[in-house]
């Protein structure tokens, strides 16, 4: 029987006896490749460029200037006879408010009564504020709130 020489398969390679480069512990001296073959890099951060200035009219600040605000009414204009129907029928929302509240002074009330007294009391004191602060139409929906309540509490 003749032997034919074997001849060792194409991928098959002569592998090295130390399959690591450096097996010595030693590291070598500049950079070395991470172990996954990405290179690294050193981050730096970039500093943004400084703002320059906008090539408009630049703005001046005056502190304590001698200028007052101008006074803006936001509210629509009345004329004087309607306001003082406005400041009429508030008064009259309060004036009801309070007969109402009177009506409910001599019994007793539970806790959330209680708290919508506090409501009412509290709708009047800033109704009356607004009006003396010729806010009409605020003071008139806030006695008109108070007026509400009071209403309610004196039903129940």
């Amino acid at each position: 029987m003749v032997e034919e020489p074997q001849n060792p398969p194409p991928d098959a390679t002569p592998k090295p006896e130390n399959p690591r480069p450096d097996s010595t512990g030693k590291k070598p001296a500049g950079k070395v490749p991470s172990p996954n073959g990405v290179k690294t890099a050193k981050h730096s951060r970039k500093h943004k460029p400084a703002a320059q200035p906008a090539s408009g009219p630049s703005k001046t600040v005056v502190r304590d200037g001698s200028t007052t605000d101008p006074i803006i009414q936001i509210s629509p204009s009345v004329t004087e006879e309607e306001a003082s129907h406005e400041r009429q029928n508030t008064d009259q929302l309060l004036a009801s408010t309070d007969a109402n509240l009177k009506k409910v002074s001599g019994r007793p009330l539970n806790s959330s009564q209680q708290d919508m007294v506090n409501q009412i009391r509290n709708y009047i004191e800033q109704a009356k504020a607004a009006s003396d602060a010729r806010d009409l139409q605020r003071a008139h929906n806030l006695a008109f709130k108070a007026h509400l309540l009071s209403d309610e509490l004196v039903n129940h």
